[in-house]
């Protein structure tokens, strides 16, 4: 645009004559004047002319925000480069204001900007908004993204969304105008991130929302966001992809090892954030058995930690080998072909690979505890079976059940409860061998101990690096770890280990009750039988009473010890056998079992049956 061409529509958009030297600069102090009335109180932003005072592009977002804070953050700009803010002022102006995009970065990030240019521009939002001038501070500052609803929100990342999609299938375009309408995009979703932290603060300080429609709208909100973020991640690895040369190797590298970091930040635990909300709201959350479901916060599967970690030896490489050789390779292709790419992307690409450095330890370590949380909830709450050896039997195979400690525990208990009415010695046999196998083969309680302790040292390394770092450790880590300390301890401690090394003695204790009662039962059976023969051959069964009481009296014992199981019904049989020897006996032993029938009676009346 020539100079006279420039100077004619700053003077019809001023509204003054055109043509004469005094009126031009009338232009030019009316049009300064207005700015600076825009800026008082509201902008650390000085302005002094229309050349150099605007070169870094602070005074562009400046003149945005004024009219639509959610436009621009401020408090960002000092963060990019003056062409970045540049690029941004004037593409919110174009998109959101429908201000004409009359300038470009290169063209205002010199020593000597056009003022005709920078006037010319700067008069389209004087005519576009005039009462811009007369805002008070406290309407820009309280113009916050509060005022946007949770559907427009919704509405402007689906916008957003479906703009990303079509670059994303840009092949024409170059790495440069990706890499510039990417950086833009990113600003972008910051500001939705914005809005969706003030809409979720105003939906708790509303005690909740006033009905459930608030709650599930910031959740599709949420899941909205993320798509965008997942999307926009992959934008950026498509710009990785048309780097060139040494360039592009580094960038791809960045992109690889970005996208283990996302993969294994989405993974190392179960988030539950939903149903937070919902449960916040007032509305009843499943709770947890260990039946059923793993508890809040789980680990994935020993197979997805186990191939985040071989995806992590590939690409960092042992000790971070590969890592530190993209450093010096990016290094390297600066010194010697920098001046041939974008410096912007070179200073990104840069920042991305010194990132992913940083972030490695503190997500390896996520992972390590993810795998010792994994291996605990195993210990105590996995529900499979392994077998040992062909053709042992099935006694044996259960010495090598992979059961939780929990389900086993609940098993071991049952018998020295004596709660099961199918009980028999092979049952208390059974185990007592898996208690012992649980114990010493498997060694069970030592491992739990090591998982704890596996964890605490991952927290305390994540700790260190968050006081270097907030954003080292992946979101939440400090967070879930430490609850899964606090629950391991719940689950596993001094007393529950006690316990278990109690129950040994107390398996013992019952299988040698069984072995009583089985070897006394049997000696009366024995002794029962004889006598049943003698009698039926007119034989005197022989003095041996005090065996017999013996035996039923440690029988007694026996019983008494077990309780309530069905074997113990052997005694009424017995009772009945005695009985019935009474009643054919001679007249020459009739006092003998009569006195033997007395015990017997006697001492069913105490045996529970």
């Amino acid at each position: 645009m020539q100079i006279e061409e420039q100077e004619e529509i700053l003077m019809q958009i001023l509204g003054l004559p055109s043509g004469t030297a005094r009126n031009r600069g009338s232009a030019k102090q009316i049009l300064k004047k207005w700015v600076q009335d825009i800026f008082a109180g509201k902008y650390d932003v000085k302005v002094q002319d229309f050349g150099s005072s605007w070169r870094d592009g602070l005074a562009f977002n400046a003149m945005v925000h004024n009219i639509d804070s959610t436009l621009v953050q401020m408090d960002q700009l000092k963060y990019r480069t003056h062409r970045e803010n540049l690029e941004h002022a004037f593409t919110q102006a174009e998109t959101y204001l429908g201000i004409p995009k009359l300038l470009d970065p290169e063209d205002v990030d010199v020593e000597r900007p056009d003022e005709k240019s920078i006037m010319t521009y700067v008069a389209q939002f004087f005519q576009a908004y005039p009462e811009a001038a007369k805002r008070k501070p406290s309407e820009v500052m309280d113009e916050t993204p509060k005022t946007v609803s949770v559907e427009e929100l919704i509405a402007k990342i689906r916008s957003t969304e479906q703009l990303v999609s079509k670059s994303l299938q840009d092949s024409d375009s170059s790495l440069d105008e990706h890499f510039t309408e990417y950086n833009q995009t990113c600003q972008q979703y910051q500001s939705f991130e914005e809005l969706l932290d003030q809409l979720n603060t105003e939906w708790k300080e509303a005690a909740h929302g006033s009905s459930s429609r608030d709650s599930s709208e910031l959740e599709i909100a949420e899941e909205a966001l993320k798509s965008l973020r997942d999307l926009i991640d992959r934008w950026r690895w498509h710009i990785d992809n048309l780097a060139p040369g040494d360039f592009g190797t580094v960038a791809k590298w960045t992109s690889q090892a970005e996208q283990w970091l996302k993969a294994t930040e989405d993974s190392w635990y179960q988030s539950t954030s939903s149903n937070k909300r919902r449960g916040m709201a007032g509305r009843p959350t499943e709770s947890w058995r260990p039946s059923s479901a793993d508890p809040p916060h789980s680990p994935p599967s020993f197979d997805r930690i186990e191939s985040l970690f071989k995806e992590e030896s590939e690409i960092f490489g042992l000790s971070n080998h590969r890592a530190n050789s993209m450093r010096d390779l990016l290094s390297r292709a600066v010194e010697h072909q920098g001046e041939l790419m974008n410096s912007e992307f070179i200073d990104q690409l840069s920042r991305r690979l010194s990132d992913a450095l940083a972030k490695e330890p503190g997500y390896t370590a996520c992972l390590t505890a993810s795998k010792a949380r994994r291996g605990f909830l195993d210990l105590l709450y996995a529900t499979h079976f392994t077998d040992t050896e062909v053709g042992v039997s099935l006694r044996s195979r259960r010495k090598a059940s992979a059961t939780g400690l929990e389900y086993r525990l609940a098993d071991w208990t049952a018998v020295l409860e004596g709660s099961n009415t199918d009980e028999n010695r092979d049952l208390v046999q059974d185990s007592l061998i898996d208690y012992e196998h649980c114990l010493e083969t498997e060694k069970v309680p030592g491992k739990l101990e090591k998982t704890q302790q596996e964890i605490r040292k991952q927290h305390t390394l994540l700790t260190e690096l968050a006081v270097a770092d907030g954003k080292l450790p992946p979101k939440n880590a400090l967070k879930v770890i430490a609850e899964w300390i606090r629950d391991g301890d719940k689950k596993w401690n001094t007393e529950k280990a006690n316990n278990i090394r109690s129950i040994g003695e107390e398996l013992k204790r019952r299988l040698d009750a069984w072995d009583t009662w089985m070897q006394c039962t049997q000696n009366l059976e024995r002794w029962l039988s004889r006598a049943e023969r003698m009698i039926n051959a007119q034989l005197e069964p022989g003095d041996d009473r005090g065996e017999v009481y013996r035996w039923i009296e440690e029988a007694q014992e026996a019983a008494e010890f077990l309780g309530n199981v069905s074997d113990v019904k052997k005694l009424q049989q017995f009772e009945e056998r005695l009985v019935k020897l009474d009643q054919n006996v001679s007249y020459v032993f009739k006092a003998f079992f009569l006195y033997d029938q007395k015990f017997s009676l006697l001492f069913f009346t105490n045996v529970r049956i």
